[in-house]
Formats: C-alpha cells, sequence, structure tokens
C-alpha cells in the first residue's frame, strides 16, 4: 500500500514542480545562446550539442524535472569501430536503442566520426533542432539527415 502512496505522491509533487514546458525551456536556452554567445540554432549541433545538453539537462532539473539524462551517440555505437561494426555484436552496443524508445530506421547510415548529444526527458528526446520532441531519436533531424 505505502508504494502506492510513494508512487502517487512523486507523480503529483512531480507535476506540481514542472512549472515550465520543456519546449520553453529549451526556446529560451537558444534565445539566450544567441542574444549572449552569438550562436545561432542551426550551429548548435555542429560542434556545441552536448554542451548545450548538458547545460539544458541542469536547467529542466532546476525546473523540476528529474528523470531528465544526457544520451550521445557513443552510448549506442562505436564510432571508433565504424568499419568493423557488426549489428550482431552486442559488445559494441552499450545501451539499446529500444530502451529508450528507438529503433533504427531503414536506409539509416552512421557517419564516421559523427557524433551528437540530446536530453531524454518524459519519454522524449530533444535538442536544438527540436524544441517538441520525438518519441524515437532517430527522428531527430540530426539524424533524418542520415537516412535514405
Amino acid at each position: 500500500m505505502r508504494e502506492h502512496i510513494d508512487s502517487f505522491e512523486k507523480f503529483f509533487i512531480k507535476e506540481n514542480v514542472q512549472n515550465t514546458s520543456i519546449r520553453d525551456i529549451i526556446k529560451n536556452k537558444l534565445k539566450k545562446w544567441e542574444d549572449e554567445y552569438n550562436i545561432k540554432t542551426c550551429d548548435i549541433n555542429t560542434g556545441d550539442c552536448v554542451v548545450f545538453a548538458e547545460n539544458l539537462e541542469a536547467d529542466l532539473k532546476k525546473n523540476g524535472y528529474s528523470d531528465v539524462e544526457v544520451l550521445t551517440t557513443d552510448l549506442f555505437y562505436d564510432l571508433a569501430n565504424i568499419d568493423e561494426y557488426d549489428e550482431s555484436e552486442d559488445d559494441e552496443i552499450w545501451s539499446k536503442e529500444e530502451d529508450y524508445n528507438s529503433f533504427k530506421p531503414r536506409g539509416f547510415r552512421w557517419i564516421k566520426n559523427g557524433y551528437h548529444g540530446w536530453v531524454y526527458v518524459n519519454g522524449k528526446h530533444y535538442d536544438a533542432e527540436e524544441v517538441n520532441g520525438v518519441i524515437n531519436f532517430y527522428d531527430l533531424p540530426i539524424f533524418r539527415r542520415h537516412t535514405d
């Protein structure tokens, strides 16, 4: 019984603390980066994505989002050994895409030396280009650009 009460309290306390939407937090962060650092949204994912994701994680936690995680491509795929990659070898994959509601689409190609960082919160994936979030991280614009 106590487990149900704890779960119920966590759900409602969490909902009450989250006053600002994830979308608004990201949009505010993008505006700050452009105003203060002169870094445009389209440029963040060309080298600053992990820094942006880590900053976003901190802002989300300050706003009451407790289940925030920064994910990076190297958690799912050994980009250093892309030429040797064999999908049947589990030892090269540290995390499973399925654990994050994600499934690799047909025609997707990992890019050698490609690297991306983004935020996973409340069952969705967000980055500088995707302020509304997507359920499958392969639907982030940076990954869609690499799908035939």
